[in-house]
């Protein structure tokens, strides 16, 4: 991913026409409190509809395998094709479509939060900006400006330490949960099947590479909203306590 620079994802309040400040008197400041705050919801939105999604489709995939394991070939007539058919299509749509969905809440407030910082930062004083662009190539959000300016919670929350403020990681933990289920579930489908077992496995690889694909396509955007680089994000998977926050 080619990373821009400063300038280019935090412009100067000054070089962006129309852009609102508030310390700018008159009814200027009125009309962005109020804009930050719908965004503000929006986000809040987002957030509640991603845990939403989560929380619902793990049921939806635990009650789906759950039936797919309770067949009992001595009671029902093909069994064994109905639960290679669960665990081969039924399962794999529901963890495929939840991811999406799922992506698509997490991408909407990424691109809220981004939004903000840099609404937070049209209220920066000049000797903020150029403070927080002292470290070479990243934003550095001060623990000290808390309570000094207007609005700064979501540009602290990207952009300073300790690394866990950033919610980005937390991500991983979805993806590892859907990946998982598809991939679990094609396992168990190939095992069950006896005949022609390399056109289904061929057919599954082909699906699960689409899923990383569109899987990979969303996170690479909404890596771009995050303002964390892909080595940064590889970092703090790993060192979670010791990655240095994305710029």
């Amino acid at each position: 991913m080619t990373d821009r620079s400063e300038s280019e994802i935090y412009p100067d309040a000054e070089s962006v026409p129309g852009n609102p400040s508030f310390r700018t008197p008159g009814d200027t400041a009125e009309f962005a409190l109020a804009e930050y705050k719908s965004v503000r919801e929006d986000l809040i939105q987002g957030l509640a509809g991603q845990q939403s999604i989560l929380a619902w489709s793990i049921a939806a995939i635990g009650l789906t395998f759950a039936a797919g394991m309770a067949l009992n070939p001595a009671n029902i007539a093909h069994a064994a094709t109905i639960r290679a058919t669960i665990f081969g299509v039924a399962l794999p749509l529901v963890a495929f479509g939840a991811s999406v969905a799922w992506l698509g809440e997490i991408f909407r407030m990424e691109r809220d939060a981004h939004y903000l910082r840099l609404l937070e930062r049209s209220t920066w004083t000049q000797d903020q900006r150029e403070a927080s662009n002292a470290v070479a190539n990243k934003v550095v959000v001060h623990d000290e400006w808390v309570g000094q300016t207007p609005l700064l919670y979501n540009s602290w929350a990207a952009h300073s330490s300790p690394p866990g403020r950033n919610r980005v990681l937390g991500y991983f933990g979805g993806l590892i949960i859907y990946s998982g289920a598809i991939a679990g579930s094609f396992t168990l489908c190939a095992w069950l099947v006896t005949d022609k077992r390399w056109l289904v496995v061929v057919a599954e690889a082909i699906v699960f590479v689409a899923y990383l694909g569109v899987t990979a396509a969303h996170v690479k955007r909404i890596m771009k909203y995050s303002r964390l680089r892909t080595r940064e994000a590889g970092e703090q998977l790993v060192r979670p306590t010791g990655a240095t926050i994305g710029s």
